[in-house]
Parts: structure tokens; C-alpha cells; sequence
């Protein structure tokens, strides 16, 4: 494929391992033609891809923390409440937007706030992790509102898009080092859901970087 022109350089925030960073900036800066719906992005039940085979992401499970949570049709707390959670209940989620909203797992429909961020910059938690994640997040900071989010390639060779979040899965395309991507969620093993579709790619990997 023909290489992307290589953008200027720009601030980035430090993950543990090379492969990509987050880049500082918000849903305004990017393309208008960019979907910031994760719904438009994620199939009904989680998993697999818009014209791509059927795959089933990995969970994780959460401990609600709070009284009580609300199960919502999006990810947003101006959508419709389709359930509620009380303390103590265990709730398995497979990814996350980067305003800190989960996507139930095992067939279950619905988002449920797992963290957010206030007005004065305190993080709220809703649920607790139970254990710890097989991989850290790819973005481990709550955005004050919702979109996606840009990351940089930073990795010393071309990286590959992938069909699904799986080491192995067909390939989708490639992005060069230094390119900008526009993801949309993170998974809790280190995969990110880019924008419209394209695919998946590696945050970190122990091997390549």
C-alpha cells in the first residue's frame, strides 16, 4: 500500500512498551468524516467486525462499587437506561471507550460507566477490577468527554491492521511509523478498535515493541 505522509511531531503520553501512544487532542481535532460512535463501530453483541468474520473478544470482570449503576443503550448517560447493577454484582465488559464507558460481554447489551472523569479534573470509579488486566490499557487516562482518540505508530517498523483482535487473525492493511490513527475503544488485553472499521491493532507487544 502507498505510505502516508509522515505527520508533524506531536506531544505524546508514556505507555510502558513502545508500539503506540496517545497523542494529545480531542474528538474535535479530528476529521469530521470520522464516525465518534462506538456503537458504529461495535456489533450488537460485542463481538466481531462490520463485513468481517465473527470473532469473540476477551472479558473482564468488574465489581460494582457504587449502590447501584445503570445499564444504558449507548455510551452515554443521555441514552436510555435498559438496566441496573447493584453493589457487590460481578459485570463482565470486553471494551471500553476512552471516557470510561464498558461494553457488557456474554451476550448481554448495553454500556455501563465504569469510571469518569468530573468537572475538576477527580476521577469516579462505578466498578472495581477484579484481578488485573492481562495487559495494562492501552490508554489508561479518562478523557473529560467522549470520541475517540488519536494514537501515533510508534513502533520502529510498519505495523499491522488486523481482522480481528487476534494474534495470527488476517490482515487488514498496514500503518508506517509515525502515522496517525483514530481509535475508537480498548480492550482490557491490549488491542485497539480503530475508526470505520479498518481493524484492530497491538497497543504493546513483549516481542516487537
Amino acid at each position: 500500500p502507498k505510505t502516508r505522509p509522515r505527520p508533524p511531531p506531536t506531544a505524546t503520553t508514556t505507555l510502558p512498551q513502545e508500539g503506540l501512544h496517545t497523542c494529545d487532542g480531542n474528538a474535535a481535532d479530528l476529521p469530521q468524516e470520522v464516525s465518534a460512535d462506538p456503537d458504529a463501530q461495535v456489533e450488537e453483541d460485542g463481538s466481531g467486525g462490520v463485513g468481517q468474520a465473527v470473532f469473540v473478544l476477551i472479558s473482564h470482570s468488574f465489581e460494582v462499587c457504587l449502590p447501584e449503576v445503570t445499564i444504558h443503550s449507548r455510551p452515554s448517560w443521555d441514552s436510555r437506561c435498559i438496566g441496573r447493577r447493584q453493589l457487590g454484582q460481578t459485570i463482565a465488559a470486553t471494551e471500553e471507550t476512552f471516557d470510561g464507558w464498558a461494553k457488557l460481554a456474554h451476550g448481554e447489551r448495553g454500556w455501563v460507566c465504569r469510571r469518569s472523569r468530573a468537572q475538576n479534573g477527580s476521577i469516579h470509579d462505578f466498578l472495581s477490577c477484579v484481578g488485573e488486566f492481562s495487559q495494562p490499557l492501552p490508554s489508561a487516562e479518562v478523557a473529560d468527554g467522549a470520541g475517540p482518540r488519536r494514537f501515533v505508530v510508534i513502533s520502529r517498523t510498519r505495523a499491522p491492521v488486523l481482522n480481528a483482535p487476534e494474534v495470527g487473525s488476517s490482515l487488514s492493511c498496514w500503518r508506517e511509523p509515525g502515522e496517525l490513527i483514530v481509535v475508537v475503544t480498548q480492550t482490557y488485553n491490549g488491542w485497539v478498535r480503530l475508526a470505520d472499521g479498518i481493524g484492530w491493532m497491538q497497543a504493546f507487544t513483549p516481542d516487537v515493541g
